[in-house]
């Protein structure tokens, strides 16, 4: 038979659960709020441990796990293979950031909700690959936060375009000297560039490669607090 075949593209929108861990000190309310976003290959466990660190007794956390998870080859002795998660691809990035803006508002919702923490004292923080996803949620929804902090990672490809407006929030970009995706000649511009659109910009950089600068967390934890005022 030589019967024409149609092929025909659709979608079909279902509900998918995204799990996230919140963590906070007895009595955590009216305590800002820390929405902590891994990188690419991360996990929520993994980050949780670096925002309770950032915390201390006067934060309250929310660690949320990348929708998208997939194998790769494990660095110890034990096993072959571990599951990582990470954010997006190159594959209809748009979906993806999507997906992202409305998990964050969703655990924001929760974790306010459930934490009674400080509504107008929300900050969100994402380690690479999540971090230019992070620029895009708060550059596109003014006073919907209270900070945002970026940490080894970049600036959204598209930054001059309208559709990211100014923020009243405040920006905290943190990058690593010797980061191998990262190089300081690509990220230094990035105070400038942020800097258009918030009138709260400090850049920092520590010695090390493209790890989550240990160093950085005292000052991380005082500019949020410091924000708080």
């Amino acid at each position: 038979m030589n019967a024409k075949r149609q092929e025909l593209e659709r979608e079909v929108t279902i509900p998918v659960a995204h799990p996230f861990i919140l963590s906070a000190p007895r009595g955590s309310e009216g305590l800002p709020l820390l929405v902590a976003l891994h990188g690419y290959a991360g996990d929520m466990t993994s980050m949780l441990r670096v925002a309770q660190a950032i915390a201390g007794d006067e934060i309250a956390v929310a660690a949320v796990q990348g929708p998208h998870q997939f194998w790769f080859p494990s660095v110890d002795q034990v096993s072959t293979r571990k599951t990582g998660f990470g954010w997006l691809t190159d594959y209809r990035p748009e979906a993806s950031q999507a997906r992202h803006h409305r998990l964050v508002e969703g655990v924001i919702d929760a974790a306010c909700r459930e934490l009674d923490a400080d509504r107008r004292s929300v900050f969100v923080m994402g380690f690479s690959q999540a971090c230019a996803l992070n620029y895009r949620f708060a550059f596109t929804r003014p006073g919907a936060l209270r900070g945002v902090i970026g940490v080894c990672g970049g600036i959204p490809s598209d930054f001059a375009d309208a559709k990211y407006v100014e923020i009243p929030a405040a920006v905290l970009h943190v990058a690593a000297q010797d980061d191998e995706y990262y190089r300081p000649e690509r990220t230094r511009p990035f105070a400038d560039a942020l800097g258009r659109l918030s009138r709260d910009v400090t850049f920092r950089e520590y010695p090390g490669p493209h790890v989550f600068p240990r160093a950085a967390i005292p000052f991380i934890r005082d500019w949020i607090l410091d924000h708080c005022k």
